[in-house]
C-alpha cells in the first residue's frame, strides 16, 4: 500500500517543503484560533479563511505534505494544508 510519505514527490521534498511554503514569511496569526480550538466562532472562521487563502498559493505537493506532517503530528490547533483541526479528524 502507497502512503503520503512513500510518494517520490513527497519523499524529495521531506527535507525542504516548509522552505517552499507560502506561509514561511507570515506571522502565523492566522493559521491558529483566537477562542475554540474547533474553529466554530465567526472570527476563527473568518481568520481560518484567511490562512487557506494562503494554503491555496502553495504548491500542491508543498500543501500535501503540510498536511501529511499535520495529520502524523495529530495537530489540533492549526490550520495545515489548507484544512482545520475539525476537517483532519475524519482523515486520521
Amino acid at each position: 500500500m502507497t502512503t503520503l510519505h512513500d510518494h517520490p514527490v513527497l519523499t524529495a521534498l521531506d527535507a525542504e517543503w516548509r522552505t517552499r511554503a507560502a506561509c514561511r514569511d507570515n506571522s502565523g496569526e492566522a493559521f491558529f484560533p483566537i477562542g475554540n480550538p474547533d474553529w466554530t466562532s465567526e472570527r476563527d472562521l473568518d481568520r481560518a479563511e484567511t490562512a487557506k487563502q494562503i494554503c491555496r498559493s502553495c504548491p500542491a505537493a508543498v500543501r500535501a505534505a503540510c498536511l501529511a506532517d499535520a495529520l502524523q503530528a495529530e495537530d489540533r490547533w492549526a490550520i495545515r494544508g489548507g484544512t482545520t483541526p475539525p476537517e483532519r479528524r475524519g482523515r486520521r
